[in-house]
């Protein structure tokens, strides 16, 4: 069975304030505890939103579209040297 504490769940975002939270909660309801949103640029408060439902965040300055943030994600994930890692659409 795989140990969910082993998994990183990863939400590239740009200007999802409105739905990320709700979607963060489905997550840890599901048992995953490494919930990180890369926000790309939002403007809209995402990452606040994001933080306050108990997420991590990576904030890109600028939006630089959907590659950079799974670029960046996939970046921290090698650092981190993480077992396994998702990347989940953050509009839900």
């Amino acid at each position: 069975m795989l140990d969910k504490t082993k998994v990183w769940v990863f939400f590239p975002a740009f200007n999802e304030a409105g739905v990320i939270a709700p979607l963060i909660k489905r997550t840890f309801d599901e048992g995953f505890e490494n919930i990180v949103v890369v926000d790309d640029g939002s403007a809209d408060g995402t990452s606040e939103v994001a933080l306050n439902a108990g997420a991590s965040i990576l904030k890109l300055c600028v939006n630089r579209g959907v590659g950079a943030a799974f670029q960046t994600a996939f970046y921290y994930a090698r650092k981190k040297d993480l077992d396994y890692m998702v990347i989940l659409d953050s509009d839900g």
